[in-house]
């Protein structure tokens, strides 16, 4: 999900880490899926922002993919 919003964003990977407050390596292991990211209020404001420069809102994100079955 937040690698789909960077790739449609003008930002480079340091950009965004930058913007969201934490270090590149991190926001590379959230892209890969290495740790999961867990954001404050004001990175999530950062990221509503995001998308609002790229005419997009949290409604046009994809969904999850389904759980694995069992």
């Amino acid at each position: 999900m937040i690698r789909f919003i960077r790739e449609k964003s003008p930002y480079t990977q340091a950009r965004i880490a930058e913007k969201m407050g934490v270090a590149l390596r991190t926001w590379q292991d959230y892209e890969q899926g290495a740790i999961e990211a867990k954001f404050s209020l004001w990175q999530i404001k950062v990221l509503v922002e995001i998308l609002e420069q790229i005419d997009l809102s949290i409604k046009d994100l994809p969904d999850p993919p389904p759980p694995p079955k069992t």
